[in-house]
């Protein structure tokens, strides 16, 4: 679905998978600074059509990513990445997939032998 999406833009050919998956880590994190300026009747479980000039600026920046092509990848993912009841399947593997390694390892990661997270965030031996 999502790759799909991407092939059928032509401005998103230009953008590698290490960017997107950013754009979508980044971008799924920031609902809150988003929500803080929209207008107070804008209902929370929907995304904005639009985000505001100042995090396609930073998305741009993080995710190298020209601002036009950020504008692309919102008004094509937005549905995907915004947390709410409306979309609440989409988000929720989104988000828990790309923050995920962490209690992956947590829970299974000794099971197989694959040591523990230190508080470093590298993995040792058990």
């Amino acid at each position: 679905m999502l790759l799909g999406q991407v092939a059928r833009h032509p401005s998103l050919r230009s953008v590698d998978l290490n960017q997107l998956l950013l754009f979508f880590a980044v971008a799924s994190s920031l609902k809150d600074d988003i929500l803080l300026i929209q207008p107070s009747e804008h209902c929370p479980t929907e995304p904005p059509i639009v985000l505001p000039s100042s995090l396609e600026h930073f998305l741009s920046a993080v995710c190298k990513i020209p601002v036009t092509t950020i504008r692309d990848c919102w008004n094509i993912f937005k549905d995907v990445l915004w947390p709410g009841e409306a979309h609440s399947g989409s988000l929720h593997g989104i988000s828990s997939i790309l923050h995920a390694p962490l209690s992956l390892f947590e829970e299974q990661g000794l099971l197989f032998g694959f040591g523990e997270l230190g508080s470093s965030g590298d993995l040792s031996s058990p």
